[in-house]
């Protein structure tokens, strides 16, 4: 009969933590009663502490003029090593670990010394890249229920490292990192915060979709996002990824970009370079998460630490709200920091009819009234309709197409091909503003267009309707190169 082999692959696994919590419980029942097994982790940790201490011992600068080239590439390629080895540890084995310790001690006690062996020196600058001191995500919106590691989060709360974070159904939470630096997690999303320093970031993204607000890096910082076989690295950008799981075991990642630039890399090559605005998939065209509107983190002004909070509560009735810039559900209670003053913001029914509010926030903060977002009751037996002049509508309209057009040559530079028709359905309240612009239909696939397109007309401006109601507009466009 054979020995039993012990798998080292997923022993490496269970030791980083990335197993799921089915995959552990079911390791841990193996190594109950599987000495090798037992052994062979026993190394592991062996390796990766003795791996950790080389690297946090603090010596003076070497002489590299005295360093052979070849001991310089060997360190190299470990270093890339421990780095991939705590990114994903996917298809990692521990003598990667073995190695990058054998090479650094061979660095410190090796013929690059001239005077031999060194002696501790805690004014030297150490080894290692410094990632900076730890920091921690706080809450800034929360709309429905998410949790941070099993835990109900609310407004305020902060995360730190290996936090796992899930939104449920209809739900979205806002975190803020730093000075201009947060992202947005969207609903049904798992996501793992790997990393969290002042100079180093990495997001492991389960299943879902995170959007990031990332201000500009300083030279060897990074920001990355994890989206297995993928990773998402950054500069300072406004960007999002998707990961969907198809089948049960292919995942299509999906990256769409709204300003500056992206590097998606596989086993540590560069597959694409992703400019915005534009988006990227794989597989290509993958029928992954496209957001039409890219949302954008609030609260990451220095100021926004201070902001008071304002509670929307659930109510019968009104199914979603814009306020602050951000379209949110009600299916849970809304709770999110804002400034000092008096926000406007627009409730829609279940049927899409907008109520406009608006509410006072003192520095204490503020609870929206819930009546406040219910249209007021007609007592009359017929609905009222608003109407507008169709030759207004069509000087509008007119106006608007200038805007709509800057849309359509922005998007051609990055699709010269690109044309299609478009019917975008406009809905006008009682005020002439436009409370909401959606593509009813559209058979020009390019996501940055159709986004672009709605932010033109949600701008628009009509006279007030006759009749005192809101007004429906249906608007064709077609797209064509000549």
């Amino acid at each position: 009969m054979n020995a039993h082999s012990a798998k080292t692959a997923a022993l490496i696994a269970y030791d980083l933590a990335v197993l799921s919590s089915a995959g552990r419980a079911r390791l841990d029942r193996h190594l109950a009663g599987c000495a090798p097994c037992r052994g062979e982790l026993t190394a592991i940790r062996a390796f990766e502490q003795l791996r950790i201490e080389a690297t946090e011992q603090r010596w003076p600068e070497p002489n590299w003029e005295q360093m052979e080239l070849t001991l310089r590439r060997e360190a190299k390629a470990a270093a890339t090593d421990i780095r991939r080895a705590r990114a994903g540890a996917r298809n990692a084995l521990y003598g990667g670990f073995a190695a990058a310790a054998a090479v650094i001690l061979a660095m410190v006690g090796g013929s690059m010394w001239p005077q031999g062996a060194p002696t501790q020196n805690t004014d030297a600058a150490p080894f290692a890249f410094d990632e900076g001191a730890m920091r921690q995500g706080t809450v800034t919106a929360i709309a429905g229920r998410a949790t941070g590691d099993s835990r109900a989060l609310a407004l305020g709360d902060t995360v730190g490292e290996d936090a796992r974070l899930v939104t449920s159904a209809a739900s979205t939470t806002h975190l803020r990192l730093g000075d201009g630096t947060g992202f947005v997690i969207a609903a049904d999303t798992t996501v793992m915060l790997e990393r969290s320093r002042e100079r180093a970031t990495i997001i492991r993204l389960e299943s879902g979709r995170i959007t990031s607000r990332v201000a500009h890096l300083d030279e060897g910082a990074r920001y990355e996002i994890v989206a297995a076989p993928y990773v998402v690295h950054v500069r300072g950008t406004h960007f999002s990824v998707s990961r969907q799981i198809a089948d049960g075991v292919a995942a299509i990642v999906t990256v769409t970009v709204h300003e500056g630039i992206v590097d998606v890399t596989e086993n540590d090559a560069l597959v694409a370079r992703v400019e915005g605005p534009s988006r990227w998939s794989a597989p290509e065209d993958g029928a992954g998460l496209h957001p039409s509107v890219l949302v954008d983190p609030i609260a990451l002004a220095p100021e926004a630490a201070t902001w008071p909070s304002v509670q929307i509560p659930v109510t019968s009735g009104v199914a979603s709200i814009e306020f602050d810039g951000l379209a949110l559900p009600l299916a849970g209670a809304i709770a999110m920091r804002t400034s000092v003053g008096t926000h406007a913001g627009v409730a829609f029914d279940l049927r899409g009819v907008p109520t406009r509010f608006s509410i006072d926030v003192g520095p204490e903060g503020a609870s929206l009234d819930p009546t406040l977002m219910l249209a007021p009751v007609v007592a009359d037996d017929e609905p009222r309709r608003g109407t507008l002049d169709p030759a207004v509508v069509r000087d509008v309209v007119t106006r608007g197409m200038d805007g709509v057009q800057r849309c359509y040559q922005t998007a051609l530079m990055r699709r010269p091909d690109l044309a299609g028709h478009m019917s975008l359905r406009i809905t006008v309240d009682p005020t002439g503003h436009v409370s909401r612009a959606t593509l009813a239909t559209s058979d020009a696939p390019y996501p940055w267009l159709s986004t672009c397109v709605e932010n033109q007309a949600a701008a628009w401006s009509f006279p007030a309707p006759s009749g005192g109601a809101s007004v429906s507009l249906s608007v064709p466009l077609d797209f064509a190169t000549n």
